[in-house]
């Protein structure tokens, strides 16, 4: 991830946090992964493989849809991060 890239995606999803940096994680072999440690825990963030996810509109409904159904989900026991 490039610093221009990683800032941006840190700005708009981790307002909060701007000085956090995103290291590689792993070797996807589809998506690209990087871990984020703030204050607040740790993070996964993944860059989705348009060649592959062609409609990502699509992949990041029904993300939310999952993760909506997980927050109203009194005993999940992890945390969701909401798009």
């Amino acid at each position: 991830m490039n610093d221009e890239f990683a800032q941006s995606v840190v700005a708009h999803f981790f307002p909060h946090h701007p000085s956090a940096t995103p290291t590689p994680l792993g070797e996807g072999l589809i998506n690209q992964t990087w871990q984020l440690d703030t204050s607040d825990g740790r993070w996964l963030l993944q860059k989705i493989n348009t060649s592959l996810f062609r409609n990502p509109e699509a992949l990041m409904a029904n993300f939310k849809a999952i993760a909506e159904h997980l927050l109203n989900d009194t005993e999940y026991p992890l945390r969701v991060a909401a798009p």
